[in-house]
């Protein structure tokens, strides 16, 4: 299939194959380049015939030079609207032209018309060479710029910071710092030697606290000595001709024999009334003097009997220092010790203190003697609470029992045990927590080593770093053979328990809440064991 179109500059026909669409041209007569994009249109096509050579030109005329033509035609355009078939020329030139043409390779076309398919692929190499040549230039600058940059940066490198961000400190900087470090270094030392010398001002001061303890705890035990010395010698020189020894078994019986007394049942016979109670002492006095191998052996030498030293011996005790007769036991059927918890007159104590009385006698420190009412007790924890009309020095605070003890921790007591041998003063004795439970692994009760006699019973267990009430003492282990004590073995009611037996009379644990005793300097031993001293009471059980 062929194409016919025209040159859109001179109007020539020209024909192509129908391959050439889309591709560029040139014009044979004018030059003109075109783009072949005209319809298809169908032609016939001829078979192109071999044209024989054309004849040898004519030699030359030798008359050329005379204004005389030449003799090969021109060839003319074809007029408008037609187109030569292949070969023809219409002139003996033209028809020589077209043997060439054939020759050529280009026979069955005109001469000049382009053939498309290879003028396209040229045009297509020519954009794709112009394509990589533009990359490898492209290519080039940015290889040639980055060469360029890094030349320049190793040139001219970049400017560092301020010298002001990086300056090195002044001389005069370093003077005033080391001025500096120098002030607090002295004032660092001056602390230090502040502290050195409180730490040694406490020391003093805490060694002076613990001997001024000693020294109470010597003249206490000096004192119930001195006490102990009077009433033995009394006992001797009246009743056993100056022999101390039998004097001293004697006394140890008459306590045994009174405490015994107080820890009867309440409803026991033998308390039913006071000859109930006398006839109780009598019996168990003439047994235990019997059973006493001291006293035995001394009645018999002396050729008397245990009832010779029944009436009034068992009742009454030794004169004062001045002479005038001392503190008549006669009408207390037992003693025991308890302490103020309010500012308005509650006290504790134990329920085997005072058993089944209504009222009993509080002796205050001065020596007054008053009465206080039996508010509450507890058998079964043996507790009591009393109430007095009376204003107290001093109370202490109980403890709620919100934590144990630990073990080894130290405690300490101050009661009245066996007043009527160890007199009448207020007694102290310390120890520490042996065990968090009691007899029986009881949860309501401490083991302490703190020691104990008939009378301590009721008197607070405290704790000596606070001056907290933590316990009441109730009991010591004896054994149950010989009635011996054994040494630092007590107990008390832990704190809990007593705080809860208070909490069920209101009106005693509201004036307890009410006022509560001022705290102490932890650690302040002089000033908890006063308190506590201020804060004893013994309490007499009338027959």
């Amino acid at each position: 299939m062929n194409v016919h179109f025209k040159c859109p500059n001179c109007g020539l026909e020209m024909l192509a194959e129908t391959s050439s669409v889309g591709g560029t041209g040139q014009c044979p007569s004018c030059g003109q380049e075109f783009v072949v994009d005209a319809a298809p249109r169908v032609l016939p096509t001829v078979k192109a015939l071999v044209v024989p050579p054309s004849p040898p030109p004519p030699p030359p005329d030798p008359h050329a030079g005379q204004g005389h033509v030449p003799s090969r035609a021109m060839p003319r355009p074809a007029p408008a609207g037609h187109a030569y078939p292949a070969g023809h020329t219409g002139q003996a030139g033209q028809a020589g032209h077209a043997g060439q043409a054939g020759q050529a390779g280009h026979a069955g076309q005109r001469r000049g018309v382009p053939a498309p398919a290879p003028r396209s692929q040229n045009s297509s190499e020519t954009k794709d060479k112009i394509l990589i040549a533009s990359v490898l230039a492209g290519g080039g600058l940015l290889i040639f710029g980055l060469l360029y940059m890094m030349q320049h940066y190793n040139q001219n490198p970049p400017a560092s910071p301020p010298a002001t961000a990086v300056a090195s400190p002044s001389r005069a900087d370093h003077s005033v710092r080391d001025k500096d470090m120098e002030r607090l270094e002295a004032k660092q030392k001056e602390l230090e030697k502040e502290l050195e010398r409180s730490k040694l001002i406490r020391e003093k001061q805490e060694q002076a606290e613990q001997e001024a303890i000693h020294m109470e705890r010597r003249r206490q035990e000096a004192e119930n000595a001195r006490e102990r010395t009077k009433v033995l010698q009394f006992y001797a020189s009246k009743y056993f001709e100056g022999d101390e020894e039998a004097a001293a078994a004697f006394i140890a019986e008459l306590e045994n024999i009174r405490n015994d007394l107080a820890l009867l049942p309440e409803d026991a016979k033998e308390r039913s009334s006071e000859e109930a109670r006398e006839k109780f002492f009598t019996t168990h006095l003439i047994e235990r003097i019997g059973k006493n191998s001291t006293l035995f052996h001394w009645l018999e030498e002396h050729g008397r009997k245990a009832e010779d030293l029944l009436p009034g011996l068992a009742q009454k005790g030794p004169k004062s220092d001045d002479g005038t007769p001392g503190f008549d036991y006669s009408k207390y059927a037992s003693s025991g010790s308890g302490f103020w918890v309010s500012a308005d007159g509650w006290l504790l104590t134990n329920h085997h203190v005072v058993n089944s009385a209504k009222i009993v006698d509080l002796r205050l420190r001065d020596g007054t003697i008053i009465k206080a009412k039996v508010a509450k007790t507890d058998p079964v924890n043996d507790l009591a609470l009393l109430k007095a009309e009376t204003t107290p020095v001093m109370w202490l605070p109980v403890s709620k029992g919100e934590s144990e003890l630990k073990l080894g921790q130290t405690v300490f007591t101050i009661g009245y045990p066996s007043p009527s041998v160890q007199g009448l003063e207020p007694k102290f004795t310390d120890g520490r927590i042996s065990s968090v439970t009691g007899i029986g692994d009881s949860k309501n009760h401490y083991q302490t080593t703190v020691p104990v006699r008939h009378g301590n019973s009721g008197g607070p267990l405290v704790d000596l770093l606070t001056g907290w009430v933590v316990g009441v003492v109730d009991s010591r282990l004896e054994d149950t053979r010989s009635g011996a004590e054994i040494a630092n073995v007590s107990y008390a009611i832990k704190g809990n328990v007593v705080w809860t037996f208070l909490a069920t009379v209101p009106e005693a644990k509201t004036a307890v809440e009410r006022k509560v005793a001022a705290p102490l300097k932890k650690g302040d031993e002089r000033a908890v064991i006063d308190r506590v001293k201020d804060s004893a009471i013994l309490i007499l059980q009338l027959r």
